[in-house]
């Protein structure tokens, strides 16, 4: 049987293995990791092809929930020394023991980080407290537990005080999420958490862009953050009141007198998120790609160095999703652009797409008719 072409195979297999920024860096209190699913390691398991691609996809993003886990992946490092150089994010929701120090000086390339403070008594942070200054990641997001105090136990505050100490020495680390939001922050056991982790960040030296949750009004720990120098961004996430941006206090913080120049310096600063909740969201499922650039080799005929058979198989998978065959089986009407240009491209696209053009059709009552849904012209 003939190959597939590595970077075809690698293409095929990114989204199975893929996990997007949103879900990553998803800080709820239950974790979107916490439900079972399969593991996406069987991939590598389909032949020898298989597991050279899919093997640095797999280490590309790694979520660890259990101390097992850390041990297992504390093992593979130890015994391949390069998988470690794949990983570009780590999510580590617990303490974990000393399999950490090993994992995280094993990961040279790490970009960013999620970590916890949600730690119980019983979980060990030795090998994060360790293994923390040896990494200088770009981005941090810290998670903290849904409780109506802080807890208090030794391990908890061991990794809070070297995750302080490691926010004044990360030079790289440019973007910091914030967990605590202002109601969770003023007048109750949570201030002197907020406030310590607000000091800690005045001293980053790279700090650019501050992402905190949603508030009803200017948080009491904007007071010690916009003394940064570096600080560029305050993005909100959530819904929080537009009239936030332009309420005294905070033109005050900023040290400006003239209205007009406050108010504009503040909504620069200040990214609250685009919001209106009067307008319905868009149906049209039809997102347009990037302009690909002309061919620096206009004779040049794709997947000319593969057979015959493998060829056909490969541009009859392209004209799949050409032809919208997924979207109209779901969506019978969707606003997706006409499939008939497809068709005058050459012979062989028009032979390879004709069939799966004819799959759908329907009957119209007015002309007695069968009639090809065709997107553009249903619309």
């Amino acid at each position: 049987m003939p190959r597939v072409p590595d970077e075809i195979l690698s293409d095929i297999l990114t989204p199975a293995l893929k996990i997007s920024d949103e879900v990553f860096s998803d800080t709820a209190y239950i974790s979107p990791f916490a439900d079972y699913s399969v593991s996406t390691s069987a991939y590598l398991l389909v032949c020898k092809d298989w597991l050279r691609v899919a093997t640095p996809l797999l280490y590309n993003v790694v979520v660890l929930r259990s101390k097992s886990q850390a041990n297992a992946l504390e093992d593979v490092f130890s015994k391949q020394k390069s998988f470690g150089r794949y990983v570009k994010k780590l999510r580590v929701e617990g303490g974990y023991g000393l399999a950490m120090h090993k994992i995280l000086k094993s990961t040279p390339n790490l970009t960013d980080l999620f970590l916890t403070l949600g730690i119980y008594a019983s979980d060990s942070v030795r090998g994060l407290c360790t293994g923390l200054p040896l990494i200088n990641p770009r981005r941090v997001i810290l998670s903290d537990s849904n409780t109506n105090k802080p807890m208090t136990n030794d391990n908890r505050l061991a990794l809070r005080d070297v995750l302080m100490s490691c926010l004044s020495k990360w030079g790289e680390m440019k973007t910091f999420h914030f967990p605590y939001s202002a109601s969770c922050y003023e007048g109750n056991r949570w201030s002197a958490e907020g406030s310590a982790l607000s000091q800690a960040l005045v001293k980053s030296p790279a700090l650019e862009t501050l992402v905190t949750p949603s508030f009803r009004r200017i948080p009491h720990y904007f007071d010690t953050l916009l003394k940064s120098q570096s600080l560029r961004v305050i993005e909100v996430r959530g819904r929080p009141n537009p009239q936030v941006a332009i309420e005294p206090r905070f033109k005050r913080l900023l040290k400006y007198t003239d209205e007009v120049d406050a108010e504009s310096t503040m909504r620069r600063f200040l990214r609250l998120p685009n919001v209106d909740a009067t307008k319905q969201p868009e149906t049209n499922l039809y997102q347009p790609g990037p302009e690909i650039a002309p061919s620096i080799d206009p004779s040049y005929t794709p997947l000319c160095s593969v057979s015959g058979e493998t060829r056909e198989k490969i541009w009859k998978r392209v004209m799949f999703f050409a032809m919208y065959v997924e979207e109209l089986r779901q969506f019978p009407r969707p606003q997706h652009p006409s499939r008939l240009p497809v068709l005058l491209v050459s012979k062989m696209f028009n032979e390879f797409a004709l069939p799966l053009f004819l799959r759908f059709t329907g009957f119209n009552p007015h002309t007695s008719r069968f009639v090809v849904t065709d997107p553009k012209r249903t619309s």
